[in-house]
């Protein structure tokens, strides 16, 4: 298997895709399986982030997921050091800096875990460097597996919001969106 970024533009009512980037398994450092290839993406034109499902180990034992980063045509991968031993990232929202470094926030989860995080992606970063993140918020004790949070974005005025797809092996419902107070974190 593999994964791909699909760049597509708008024509009439449709949009059609122009290219693709192939994202295979030998860059990525992990072992692609079927549906577990890029979860999220975000950035600018051509400036993306994009986070795979699939995960990895680190000599350690610790996990990471490769997180690519697409500047100008140039990719790049880094290595995410995740916080529990079931998550994964599922959704990002993101700033590009003047520097050029990506402020990220994303959702680590699995079933029993659903954290949202953030961490940061310098611009140039070394080829397979471990990134850190930081947990904001450990949503597990409150959520108890109801939801499966998939995607994380802000509003104009701060507030966090998260969208849960509740279609999945032991979660089904409606889909909700989660809007949490001001002072959730710093965007």
């Amino acid at each position: 298997p593999r994964a791909a970024v699909a760049f597509a533009e708008r024509r009439g009512a449709r949009f059609v895709v122009t290219r693709t980037q192939p994202l295979e398994q030998l860059d990525l450092g992990v072992t692609l399986t079927k549906n577990h290839g890029a979860e999220a993406v975000c950035g600018t034109g051509s400036d993306l982030v994009i986070a795979i499902e699939a995960t990895g180990r680190f000599p350690d034992g610790g996990r990471f997921a490769p997180i690519v980063r697409l500047a100008d045509g140039v990719m790049s991968l880094t290595r995410l050091r995740l916080t529990t031993e079931t998550g994964k990232i599922s959704g990002l929202e993101c700033t590009i800096a003047g520097d050029g470094g990506a402020r990220v926030w994303a959702i680590e989860r699995h079933y029993g875990v659903s954290r949202i995080v953030r961490f940061t992606l310098p611009r140039g970063a070394p080829a397979g460097a471990e990134l850190a993140l930081e947990v904001v918020l450990d949503l597990a004790p409150i959520l108890r597996d109801s939801l499966n949070l998939e995607g994380i974005t802000f509003l104009p005025d701060g507030r966090m919001v998260t969208v849960a797809d509740n279609q999945g092996k032991s979660v089904s419902g409606p889909s909700r969106l989660l809007v949490f107070p001001l002072n959730a974190g710093t965007h």
